[in-house]
Formats: C-alpha cells, structure tokens, sequence
C-alpha cells in the first residue's frame, strides 16, 4: 500500500500560518496523539528529562505529521522525510521525536532512527505497542537534518508513524515572533519565448508574511546569446537588466526596492526578453 501523510498541528504560541501552503488534511492534535486501540506508549513522551523545555524551546510552534504505513516491512529502509513531503517549508524545524505503532512478526525485531545514515536511537520491540525514537540532541531541517529514515531490523507490522516537530520562536520587538526568511528555489526547466514566470504562483509568496524578497537568482540559457531579463513588480520593471548567454550560466536580478511578502504581496514576475531556457529560480528572502 502506498504512504500517504496526514498533517496535524497545534501551536503553542499561534504564530504563522503553514497550512496555507500544505496539500494534506489539518485536524484536532488530540485525535492523532491519542492514546488508546491496544497500544502501549514506548518511551518517555514528556519534556522533563530532556533539557528541551529550558533550552529555549518553552515558547514554540508544535507540529505533528502522521505517516500512515499499513503494511509489514523486512529489514527495510524508509525514507521519511519523502513519505511525510518534509521539504523546504520545514527548514528550521527541529526534530523532537519519531513515535512508531509497531507489532513485530518476528520478534525480537528493532527500528531505528537514522539522521544522515547514522543510526542515532534504536528500539527493541516485544509486541504490539508505540515505541518512541529520539535524535538525542535539537537536529534542525535544513541544518543539521539532511536525510531522515527509518530502518526496520527484522519483520514487523507498521500502522503509522509520527514524527513530533517543533519550531522555536524567534522573538522580536514588543514580544512578537519573527519569521523564518531564507532563500527558496523551483526546479523550472522550462523554454520562455519573450513572456514572465510568475512568481506568485510559482512560490505561493503568501505563505511568507514578514518576509521581503532581496534579489532573485536563475540559471538560464539563450538562443544565441540574445537575452535579457529582470524583475518586474505589478508590471513595472523592479531591478537591473542582465543579459544572458548562449550557454547555462547563473544570473541574480537584485531590487531596487525589496517587496514585502504576505497577504498583500504585489505581483512580482520574472520577465524574460528573447528565446529562453530556465533551469531553476531561486528567492533570496530576507526579513523584515
């Protein structure tokens, strides 16, 4: 059966918005954190014994992504981070922990947390139960976290799998949380014959509110060398003009004036002179 992933959030402090640019369902915390249906808890699921609550992670956004399995798995490795579609959007993220509703075929059988393809927690499993795996220490998306999965050593049955997020906040003047601003980029590989990429829809800018956009970068070719481009913000022409070559090469357009993103985002377009071929774009995002 193939994975599917269900999002569940609720926000210790209500900051952000996430939802507005996620593709999977939202509900109530409590019915995915549950406790019940046979299962055992596995683990220590409080934050005393950690040092995460005085750590600086008292004031934070809480998230959960449950990855639905159904199905049993040998001596296998699963990508988690593919499964739960964790990509740029939780860069700043830190991982609290993975819980898995496990029941093992075989026993005795384990699962193991791996950050990077190192293993960094195992669990032995003796029955059906909900066995928890912790990195050890605050491993950040986008920093530390590059790959993230979960190997199975043995058979066993997985139901699901929950991986508790959390995002510290960033406080600014007057006590209010600051936004997460850092570069994003689109794999394009598109050909644009003398029109715009309209980066509104490409980024779905409104989903980074106290952010503003520095410069964008593009690798891009032209027929023949003949090529200009720039950014444009609600059709008025917004940054320097590059010319671009023959061959791939990578072009950043920098603002004259930064626009700020949010609910109120102007139309901003990177608008292309000539016959192109565009690779990728990137928005160098920086705050408020």
């Amino acid at each position: 059966m193939s994975a599917k992933s269900r999002i569940v959030s609720t926000l210790a402090l209500a900051f952000g918005v996430m939802s507005a640019a996620l593709t999977a369902t939202a509900a109530p915390l409590t019915g995915a954190a549950a406790h019940g249906s046979g299962w055992n808890s596995g683990g220590n699921n409080g934050w005393g014994n950690n040092g995460w609550h005085n750590n600086g992670w008292a004031q934070q956004q809480v998230q959960t992504l449950v990855i639905s399995i159904d199905r049993y798995v040998g001596n296998e490795i699963l990508p988690l981070r593919q499964l739960g579609s964790i990509d740029h959007r939780y860069n700043g993220h830190a991982l609290r922990s993975v819980r898995v509703k496990v029941h093992p075929w075989s026993p005795p059988a384990q699962v193991q947390l791996l950050v990077n393809g190192q293993v960094v927690d195992t669990a032995h499993t003796a029955g059906k139960q909900a066995v928890e795996l912790r990195p050890g220490h605050r491993d950040v998306f986008g920093q530390e976290i590059q790959t993230l999965q979960l190997r199975t050593v043995g058979l066993v049955s997985i139901e699901d799998i929950e991986l508790s997020l959390v995002r510290p906040a960033s406080w600014g003047p007057g006590g209010q949380p600051q936004p997460v601003c850092q570069p994003v980029e689109r794999q394009i590989g598109a050909q644009v014959r003398f029109g715009q990429i309209n980066l509104n829809q490409l980024f779905n800018l409104a989903q980074y509110p106290g952010c503003r956009i520095g410069s964008v970068t593009f690798v891009a070719s032209t027929t023949q060398g003949f090529g200009q481009a720039a950014v444009t913000v609600n059709g008025v022409e917004a940054s320097n003009r590059q010319q671009v070559a023959a061959w791939p090469g990578t072009y950043t357009l920098n603002f004259w004036n930064q626009p700020a993103l949010g609910a109120n985002t102007p139309q901003i377009a990177l608008n292309l002179i000539g016959q192109f071929t565009v690779h990728t774009v990137r928005l160098n995002l920086v705050r408020n």
